[in-house]
């Protein structure tokens, strides 16, 4: 014979009101969604026109991706313009934190440029290879192997 100890169960009660607490919390994230998307709605063409300024080629590069869609697929191409038309909002704000990005990492790189040659390059076995090259990106090119190449804008 087995000596079970004693189990409790939860009343109804007390899974009622988890339920409860449960779909509050529910609605709640759906109000703060809805709240976020609203906002994005009256701030979208403000957060486009400051991507505009920050990096010009993030905005029109998506635009040229979506006329290169239409070219290789016409349906494809033409759900891709709709949903960005519909969801201009979140399409305004993720242009925005892109053309943010890639400016903040385009000045980091100029700074690493920068300190690279102030100090003469990498100690070592010949330092970093740091150049432009003709294909639209800014390479960073060590003897290891490691090579990281940046989308410039001009």
């Amino acid at each position: 014979m087995l000596n079970r100890a004693h189990i409790v169960r939860p009343s109804i009660g007390s899974a009622i009101v988890g339920l409860l607490a449960f779909v509050l919390f529910i609605w709640l994230l759906f109000k703060l969604a809805a709240f976020a998307f609203k906002l994005l709605l009256f701030a979208g063409p403000i957060l486009l026109v400051a991507a505009l300024f920050i990096d010009r080629e993030t905005v029109f590069g998506f635009f040229r991706w979506i006329g290169a869609t239409f070219r290789e697929d016409l349906l494809r191409g033409l759900l891709y313009a709709v949903v960005a038309v519909v969801a201009y909002p979140l399409v305004c704000g993720y242009l925005f934190v892109k053309a943010l990005l890639k400016r903040t990492v385009r000045k980091k790189m100029a700074d690493f440029q920068e300190q690279m040659q102030q100090r003469g390059g990498f100690p070592g076995a010949g330092g970093p290879s740091i150049g432009r090259e003709d294909d639209g990106f800014d390479t960073v090119q060590r003897e290891g192997g490691v090579v990281i190449k940046i989308p410039r804008s001009e």
